[in-house]
């Protein structure tokens, strides 16, 4: 069974991805741009959800 949690979407999102990618350390664009191409998460590294030890948040101004 594949897991999934959606983020955010809307045409917004060119702020939420560096932000969260920023957050967790994981290059989440590039990641997405393979896939686009057919390259599956498993065999990119990226097989399991990001364990952190705090908290990120986003003040918009």
């Amino acid at each position: 069974m594949i897991r999934s949690n959606m983020t955010e979407v809307n045409p917004r999102a060119s702020r939420t991805i560096p932000f969260v990618s920023k957050s967790i350390g994981i290059p989440l664009a590039g990641l997405v741009a393979l896939c686009m191409t057919g390259r599956k998460l498993k065999a990119l590294g990226f097989s399991h959800e990001a364990k952190l030890s705090y908290i990120g948040f986003f003040v918009g101004l």
